[in-house]
């Protein structure tokens, strides 16, 4: 390298920057090299970034020389005016460099100018005035900084920069198992990442969600296939980070577990004929939530019953059906059928009570059943026992009825004498407004008509 100068007091309000790199042999000493397209007279001022340099390391040289102005370009032709002058910066690069790949180079006090590669091609300035090079490790970059006017203010300043990782980034669907639970693998949410400076298995990969439940899913009309963005953050080795978003779509395609019992046979104790529906809710699961509801079969409140001919009810359907949040169903049924009483001895005989009294209903009237009569055994339903009446003549009560109570199957009988009485109050007939008809009636009388009604007289007189 020459460092002979020609000395020029000229000065100019622009300058040009010619910029070019060589790449010594990695088994050959780093040292400078001169320009092949500048002019032999350039002088150099040496940078070396030491081995092991931090990320940030940032060094600023202030030569010592003096660099003289010509009259013509001194490199690949360039001509920054009258009175050009030109330096050439040699930075040797270690051969381990801690991360980084590139330096940016400053130089501080002078005017902007033109970068020119070794091939004389020319090179953008960054923002700040700056140059950026790649930094190859074990190797020189020369640079060759002209412009028109003094060199002698030249303060260079060479500073490490690293670009940060580039990621891609992979949109996901995952399916809730189970447990209401799934994690992904952080590697899943994303394709690639490559770094210009620190190797893909040397970067650092930070997911902010990897893991999801239920309560990441909104439930919607037609279902709850969620959308969660997941920022997936890539850094390398001297620290530069960069980010990307991966949706991950979160869905629930699980049905809720719903646990019917058998059919259900149910023998009826002695004297029913039916039951109130007691038939508990099943019992269900589900990996999120859900809510169960009956969709066929009685509701509480109903009384299925038997039929006597055949001895026991149809059966009777309990249907349910189980949805989650996401609309997955799941159903069950059983069926429940009444079974008539039967005593361990058959009913070859039976046994009524005598003198039953009983009061009419408002309606004045009466029905006899069976199990107004029947005493002294265990029996089944009695709606199925047939009952017959034949009055008989009393003088002391409304009406006295002979009744038979048979067995269908077996065709045993008994009978016993029902006395009919009246137990009923007076009424008014007209509710509305008593006080304007002033009509009383009685419920019923031994005679059809009811008339000479006093309601100021505690007697009736009956026709």
């Amino acid at each position: 390298m020459l460092t002979k100068l020609n000395l020029n007091p000229f000065q100019f309000k622009f300058g040009i920057i010619c910029l070019l790199f060589f790449f010594g042999l990695g088994s050959q000493a780093l040292q400078a090299q001169t320009f092949a397209e500048c002019d032999d007279d350039v002088a150099a001022v040496s940078v070396a970034i030491p081995a092991g340099a931090s990320c940030d390391f940032s060094t600023t040289v202030v030569p010592t020389q003096t660099f003289p102005n010509r009259s013509n370009g001194s490199c690949c032709g360039v001509d920054a005016g009258p009175n050009t002058t030109c330096a050439q910066v040699d930075i040797s690069i270690p051969a381990v460099l801690g991360g980084a790949c590139a330096v940016n180079v400053l130089f501080e006090g002078q005017a902007a100018g033109v970068a020119v590669s070794s091939d004389c091609g020319t090179l953008m300035a960054n923002a700040d005035g700056s140059y950026t090079v790649d930094a190859v490790p074990g190797t020189v970059v020369s640079l060759a900084y002209c412009k028109n006017g003094t060199l002698n203010n030249l303060a260079v300043t060479v500073s490490l920069v690293n670009e940060a990782p580039f990621g891609v980034c992979t949109d996901l669907t995952v399916s809730l198992d189970g447990d209401g639970f799934r994690e992904v693998w952080e590697k899943q949410f994303f394709s690639s990442v490559t770094d210009d400076c620190t190797a893909e298995e040397d970067i650092i990969i930070t997911v902010g969600q990897t893991e999801f439940t239920c309560d990441d899913l909104v439930a919607g009309a037609n279902g709850c296939s969620t959308a969660v963005p997941v920022e997936v953050t890539f850094t390398d080795e001297c620290g530069a980070t960069s980010s990307c978003i991966s949706t991950v779509t979160v869905e629930d395609n699980i049905p809720p577990n719903i646990f019917c019992p058998l059919s259900k046979v149910i023998d009826l104790e002695a004297g029913q004929c039916g039951q109130f529906s007691t038939q508990g809710t099943p019992a269900f699961t589900d990996n999120c939530s859900a809510v169960i509801s009956q969709t066929t079969g009685p509701s509480a409140g109903d009384f299925p019953t038997i039929d006597c001919t055949s001895g026991e009810s149809d059966a009777v359907m309990y249907s349910f059906e189980v949805v989650d949040g996401c609309q997955n169903v799941a159903t069950c049924e059983y069926t429940v059928t009444y079974v008539n009483f039967e005593s361990e001895t058959s009913n070859t005989s039976l046994s009524c009570n005598d003198r039953v009294h009983l009061s009419v209903n408002m309606s004045c009237g009466i029905d006899f059943t069976a199990d107004m009569l029947l005493e002294g055994g265990t029996y089944g339903c009695p709606a199925c026992f047939q009952v017959s009446a034949i009055e008989s003549h009393t003088t002391t009560a409304l009406r006295e009825f002979t009744v038979t109570v048979t067995d269908p199957l077996t065709g045993s009988t008994c009978w016993g004498v029902i006395v009919v009485e009246d137990k009923q109050g007076p009424f008014f007939i007209n509710d509305d407004e008593p006080e304007a008809t002033e009509e009383f009636g009685r419920v019923c009388g031994p005679c059809s008509n009811i008339e000479n009604i006093d309601p100021d007289s505690p007697f009736y007189d009956y026709e």
